[in-house]
């Protein structure tokens, strides 16, 4: 049990290049300064009355190799149970999760007894090659008239990259050791239906950057429609003293033509820092048996319709040969004409209604995704959905850049109101890589209100 006052400081919630770059790890090598030289700042160790220790497992790991680290505090059995003050470790280059920590225990260290009491554990990933310090966590010591910190001996881990060249499919994020596997919604379905697959990826690496290979159907292409892979969720969690990341991924197929079907499966590109190589996994191939349903499929995006227009069509004039000696009708003569105003004229009326059943399903498209916003289970697709209506109604690319922002919204929105956008996204970022934790409806109304109210105006008009 810990008895200390902290003074938290934010964890390594990201990984550096992950807030600018799909790649996020940064291969090229830095040597992290260190604070240990400060005033009042002293490395203890036994036999003192209280000291710090860090235990780290290995002092070479590969960049986006994921260790746990653990730092305990010795304090002398004659001294009791004392309360302290802690400056927590600065995980600033790091990504971190913090576990559970070992129950209190006593041990004796050349004949002098302690009381061992795990201060915390934590799962670190380096995200830059070359030396790096761990950070160091400061304890004071209370029962001193000057109350002195103190800190443990550095801990400097040399991180070196994954071999170059990487193969085909490789995610940086994908270093460590993993499993796959998959499920299909039937085995036997008709022509017209929609065959969904769920793949499931489950590691001990940090799960914002574990992805599996781009999926394409190599087999039977003319079998099914393929549509966009998407992730429908993730975790990352502490298993029985371990990191256990898990990424769902849901694959939808439609039927197109009847059979026996094999459908690819899927693959995941890792590298496994403790056979130092590169390995490959896939799920098992899916089989299906498609029957025919008597219908043909709409392989075309649906769009709302107008069956007024749809229904018009042109109904011929019929015109009656004029006799030579009847001199020709002013009506006649205007015959012609009315028939080519009438074409252009119903020519205009359905380019019109295309552009409005293209405007009504993009509106209705956004309004789901709106909706979607609502529903979101991940800070991360909720990240992704506001990606998406920027880019769908107001044509701003925010990307994964930490460029500022406000100046892409300039212009767009009012300047509070560019504020509000500003400030959901920076906050999403920021769990995005941490806790994944959703915002709630409350704090996305305002967001939602402005989305859905602001109307886009093209530049010049």
């Amino acid at each position: 049990m810990r008895l200390h006052t902290i003074r938290k400081y934010i964890h390594g919630i990201l990984f550096a290049s992950a807030m600018i770059a799909p790649t996020g790890l940064c291969a090229q090598p830095v040597h992290q300064d260190t604070e240990y030289n400060k005033e009042n700042l002293h490395i203890a160790s036994a036999p003192e009355d209280m000291f710090i220790d860090l235990k780290v497992p290995e002092h070479q790991i590969y960049l986006g190799e994921t260790i746990r680290i653990e730092y305990d505090v010795y304090v002398a059995a004659s001294r009791g149970q004392i309360f302290y003050d802690a400056e927590e470790p600065d995980f600033s280059n790091w990504y971190s999760i913090e576990g559970k920590a070992p129950v209190a225990s006593s041990v004796t260290l050349g004949g002098k007894p302690y009381t061992r009491e795990p201060f915390a554990v934590f799962f670190v990933t380096p995200n830059a090659a070359g030396k790096l310090y761990l950070p160091q966590l400061k304890v004071q010591i209370p029962y001193q008239d000057d109350k002195p910190w103190i800190t443990h001996e550095p801990r400097i881990i040399e991180v070196i990259p994954f071999p170059m060249p990487t193969p085909s499919g490789f995610s940086n994020g994908n270093i460590g050791q993993f499993t796959i596997q998959s499920k299909q919604s039937s085995d036997n379905i008709r022509v017209g239906d929609v065959l969904s697959i769920q793949t499931e990826i489950s590691g001990n690496a940090p799960v914002s950057h574990i992805d599996v290979a781009p999926y394409q159907l190599k087999s039977n292409t003319d079998a099914f429609k393929t549509y966009p892979v998407v992730t429908e969720s993730i975790s990352e969690q502490i298993i029985d003293n371990k990191l256990v990341s898990t990424k769902k991924y849901r694959l939808r197929l439609l039927a197109l033509k009847s059979g026996r079907w094999t459908i690819d499966p899927f693959e995941l590109v890792y590298f496994d820092p403790q056979r130092h190589q590169y390995q490959t996994i896939t799920s098992q191939p899916f089989l299906v048996n498609v029957s025919e349903s008597g219908i043909t499929p709409d392989t075309a995006e649906p769009l709302a319709t107008a069956e007024s227009l749809n229904n018009t069509s042109i109904v011929p004039i019929r015109l009656t040969k004029a006799s030579l000696n009847t001199p020709p009708s002013f009506g006649w003569m205007l015959a012609a004409p009315l028939l080519l105003g009438a074409v252009i004229l119903i020519n205009r009326l359905r380019e019109k209604q295309r552009k409005s059943q293209a405007e009504n399903s993009e509106n209705q498209i956004y309004m789901d995704k709106l909706h979607q916003l609502t529903l979101a289970k991940s800070s991360d697709e909720q990240l992704n959905i506001i990606r998406d209506l920027l880019a769908m109604r107001f044509h701003v690319e925010i990307g994964r850049s930490t460029d500022p922002l406000q100046p892409k919204l300039n212009g767009i929105f009012t300047e509070q109101q560019a504020k509000t956008i500003v400030d959901v996204l920076n906050e999403l970022r920021m769990t995005s890589y941490s806790t994944q934790i959703p915002l709630d409806v409350e704090k996305l109304t305002d967001l939602i209100t402005i989305l859905k109210t602001t109307r886009y105006v093209e530049p010049n008009q």
